[in-house]
């Protein structure tokens, strides 16, 4: 055998190789720039930063990674506690030779969800019970009525209340697929949170005894969305968020947003702030950081409905530039 011919057949099948490996580097690379170039304009779904309109400041913008969450069967459950995928997103203005001040917003743009709501009743409906004209969840419901469907039905149809009688099922069988064994019933849906995205914000805290402490630090979440500065005993109508100490640094709950059913096909950014300002001044610059933890909530109930679904999306920051204005 030829050993000199066979070196350099090994050889010629590396170089094709790293031929193949750098020309695919090549096309993703430019791939990736291309849909930079189509998606960035003024927003951020990645690292991004540039000279503002006057020349004199930076503005630069960091949208954190991809949020993702796939619930299963396996990770979710009864004592699992809640499933979560988090990312830092940051939002930064260096000033040049005045004082600055901008705006910016924040979306979650929803690349795919197929979660829904698992939370509701079921009743018996007579033959007589009538259906109400109402197009939405949020019609149907404000009305006094049900929100539901029947086994043999696809769609949510809005059912008159008065003419329906509950089932009484016990929490763990209270659920969608349990109701459709009954004959002549229907499940009546109600939009209880069950993923959520929850906005945490930087503190002035930079040791995890201090951002946590021994009662443990955080806020209590009322159903009502507002926020009380209490102790966790203290929180009794609510659910308690604690602050949360991560790479070094502390944040604390801010805002959650309910996108249990936000689907890609319809109005896919969903606002989480709007139109914040940040100032930055010739002596410092000026920083915004953010904890954003798109969280599934594990309720008293049995969620098996969303036991095989997945959530993939990531935040947008977007520069108000009408908003620009520098300060004397």
């Amino acid at each position: 055998m030829d050993r000199s011919n066979n070196e350099e057949k090994n050889n010629n099948v590396i170089l094709l190789i790293v031929i193949a490996i750098a020309t695919m580097v090549i096309v993703v690379v430019g791939a990736t720039f291309a849909y930079l170039s189509d998606v960035v304009e003024n927003e951020a779904t990645a690292n991004i930063g540039g000279k503002t309109e006057g020349g004199s400041d930076m503005f630069l913008l960091d949208a954190g990674d991809i949020l993702s969450l796939n619930v299963t069967y396996d990770n979710f459950g009864i004592n699992t506690g809640d499933q979560t995928d988090s990312t830092v997103a940051s939002v930064s203005l260096a000033s040049g030779k005045e004082n600055i001040t901008h705006k910016y917003s924040m979306y979650l743009n929803v690349i795919n969800n197929d979660f829904e709501y698992t939370s509701g009743s079921c009743y018996y409906v007579s033959a007589e019970a009538g259906k109400v004209n109402a197009q939405t969840m949020e019609e149907c419901v404000s009305g006094g009525n049900l929100w539901a469907r029947s086994a043999s039905e696809e769609e949510y149809s809005c059912y008159q209340k008065d003419a329906s009688t509950a089932i009484n099922l016990d929490k763990m069988n209270n659920n969608e697929i349990v109701c459709d064994r009954y004959e002549n019933a229907i499940w009546a849906k109600e939009a209880i949170p069950e993923l959520v995205l929850d906005l945490y914000s930087l503190t002035k805290d930079n040791t995890e005894a201090s951002c946590i402490g021994q009662d443990n630090k955080g806020v209590c979440l009322k159903a009502s969305g507002s926020i009380e500065n209490t102790s966790e005993n203290e929180c009794i109508d609510g659910t308690w968020v604690a602050n949360v100490f991560k790479a070094g640094k502390c944040y604390r709950f801010s805002k959650r947003v309910d996108i249990t059913e936000a689907r890609a096909d319809k109005n896919n950014k969903y606002e989480i702030i709007k139109s914040k300002e940040i100032t930055s001044s010739k002596e410092a610059d000026a920083s915004d950081y953010y904890l954003a933890t798109i969280r599934m909530i594990n309720l008293d109930h049995d969620q098996v409905i969303n036991k095989s679904k997945l959530f993939s999306g990531n935040l947008v920051l977007s520069i108000v530039d009408e908003d620009v204005k520098p300060e004397q």
